[in-house]
């Protein structure tokens, strides 16, 4: 008589939530802007990152830098023109 193969257990409930990722979908002038904490929080990953490249890749990675700084220029510049400044 042949032996069946183990069965694997089944595992009927999941061990996390599924993770939703929602896609913005944005024209081509439009953009997700941060704020506070999360832009912080960005900001310094960003930068950290960069830092860890910069040996191997400078030249890329000043060009991105430049890129974040003349956005939060935009950024600072559009919230004065709301402002009224």
């Amino acid at each position: 008589m042949r032996r069946s193969k183990p069965q694997k257990p089944v595992i009927d409930q999941p061990l996390a939530p599924p993770i939703r990722i929602i896609k913005p979908v944005l024209g081509p002038n439009e953009k997700i802007v941060l704020t506070g904490e999360a832009a912080e929080i960005l900001r310094i990953a960003t930068l950290r990152l960069a830092m860890g490249l910069m040996e191997t890749h400078p030249v890329e990675v000043n060009a991105i830098l430049d890129k974040i700084e003349d956005e939060m220029r935009a950024a600072e510049e559009a919230r004065q023109a709301v402002r009224g400044v």
